[in-house]
């Protein structure tokens, strides 16, 4: 997909027309599935976070770990797009990220954090939260890629890898079986309850209800309502 975009009119030297077109193309392939891309993760802010944007984000959670560049984008993107909340982080192994560790997602984008060797740990949280993830394959370090079809395929996840060239080398769409994807994405939340902290809530809770699950548990309801024995007075 070759620009220029709306968002994104001039292309840089850290990030091609063809990067940014990789992402935006993902989430439009993701969208003729019958996916939803409206809730997105994100490892690393800066253009990536305006290409989701352009391509239908509704809700970003943008994770960064170094303090100055957080700074940076709290006012190059937060500030001017609602949608954008940069979360600050420490990186730790193994990872945990407080402000989003019992959220779901749609789509998580790895574009950090700096130094290719943290990658694998990125989309491994990544894959335990989002139905897809999108990330670069970094063709400069061919472990990259390699780590990436090595994730997928010890979870049985599908990869679909397209071409960029310089700079990213690739783009590599990581997918589950649509009725697993179900139950990781964004798109409906079991509720939480407000009494309890969050490391005190049930199983599931604040996890995603996909659409096979939501009509399961109607379903459900509606044996439990027509079994029902009408208590005295109800009849």
């Amino acid at each position: 997909m070759a620009g220029p975009f709306t968002l994104y009119p001039e292309e840089r030297h850290w990030w091609s027309f063809n990067d940014y077109g990789a992402v935006v193309d993902a989430m439009a392939r993701l969208k003729a599935s019958g996916a939803s891309v409206d809730r997105v993760l994100e490892f690393g802010p800066g253009s990536s976070t305006l290409a989701l944007i352009e391509g239908g984000a509704a809700y970003i959670d943008t994770l960064e770990d170094d303090p100055v560049w957080a700074k940076t984008y709290e006012e190059r993107l937060q500030a001017k797009y609602p949608i954008v909340h940069v979360r600050r982080y420490a990186w730790s192994v193994p990872l945990t990220i407080p402000a989003v560790d019992g959220e779901r997602y749609d789509l998580a984008l790895i574009d950090g954090p700096l130094g290719s060797d943290r990658r694998s740990d990125a989309l491994r949280y990544a894959l335990d939260r989002c139905a897809a993830v999108l990330m670069p394959t970094e063709d400069r370090n061919r472990r990259v890629r390699e780590g990436i079809e090595a994730i997928a395929a010890e979870r049985g996840l599908h990869v679909d890898i397209r071409e960029t060239g310089p700079l990213s080398g690739g783009f590599a769409l990581v997918t589950r079986p649509r009725e697993d994807a179900d139950g990781v994405s964004g798109e409906r939340q079991r509720p939480r309850d407000p009494a309890q902290p969050a490391d005190q809530q049930p199983p599931g809770a604040g996890a995603a209800l996909g659409p096979r699950a939501a009509r399961r548990r109607r379903r459900l309801a509606k044996r439990r309502a027509a079994s029902a024995v009408p208590e005295r007075g109800e009849d």
